[in-house]
């Protein structure tokens, strides 16, 4: 997955049909690998993530043997894109002719994206030592783009609703519903609001080494003391940091899945 930090998560489904052999896969899995390595590098890339604070874009790629369209989830601050290659696109290929298959795979999709989110992501994903001495380099020009389905953000819950919800303990259930993914909306907005620098140094002050999930965890658990403790907090941080000294054990509370929910 590419996000926070330019990952990739690939998984293979392939029916029970055996279609890649395993040094394929191999290959695919280390060339994915790759892709990590060149984005956390590449000034593109580093410039675009920076613009997104560091966490723009979640790629997730699997190989099946049939697909429907790339999916891009837009929601505020990143993305996250499905993207599924048909593994009959290997036939036969191997060596570099096989890892530049499922990089250009990637790079058609990520020229789509760039047009669909703003400011538009790189899509070169570079080439291997090895790709480029079988010829295989930069192209001159974007791929052309691939089809992609892109799936906008949930309108966010009123305000009021919101902390009518909140101050009755009527939260979303686990499960998705359209309801549960505009109360996540909101939430991830007004996370935004005591997402800073400043509070997080505060947290840690109190808390100890606080990672980044953990701070999600603590900024649901500071959203939902309700609407009159969280105006306080936002506009100082000594009450924050008052109210976070009741957080005995950051491990206990596991909130940030209300903030995932989606319709």
């Amino acid at each position: 997955m590419i996000a926070y930090e330019g990952a990739l998560a690939t998984s293979f489904d392939e029916d029970g049909r055996g279609f890649l052999s395993r040094e394929q896969r191999i290959s695919i899995h280390q060339r994915t690998a790759g892709v990590r390595e060149f984005c956390l590098k590449d000034d593109d890339w580093i410039g675009w993530r920076s613009a997104f604070k560091d966490a723009p874009l979640g790629i997730t790629l699997t190989l099946k043997p049939k697909c429907s369209k790339p999916r891009l989830r837009v929601r505020p601050g990143m993305a996250e894109l499905d993207i599924c290659i048909p593994l009959e696109s290997f036939e036969g290929l191997s060596g570099p002719a096989l890892t530049v298959r499922v990089v250009e795979a990637i790079e058609e999709v990520l020229v789509a994206v760039s047009e669909a989110i703003t400011p538009a992501c790189p899509w070169f994903l570079g080439r291997t030592k090895r790709e480029r001495e079988a010829g295989y380099v930069r192209p001159e020009q974007p791929p052309r783009p691939r089809s992609i389905t892109v799936v906008p953000p949930p309108k966010p819950m009123g305000e009021a609703e919101f902390w009518q919800r909140v101050e009755s303990g009527r939260l979303p259930a686990a499960r998705s519903t359209a309801m549960g993914a505009r109360f996540a909306a909101r939430l991830r907005l007004l996370m935004a609001e005591l997402d800073t620098e400043n509070n997080h140094e505060r947290a840690e002050v109190v808390l100890g080494f606080v990672s980044d999930d953990v701070w999600e965890d603590v900024l649901v658990w500071l959203v939902l003391h309700g609407e009159s403790r969280f105006a306080e907090m936002v506009a100082d941080v000594e009450v924050l940091g008052r109210v976070l000294e009741e957080f005995e054990d950051p491990g206990d509370f596991e909130g940030s899945w209300l903030a995932e929910l989606e319709g």
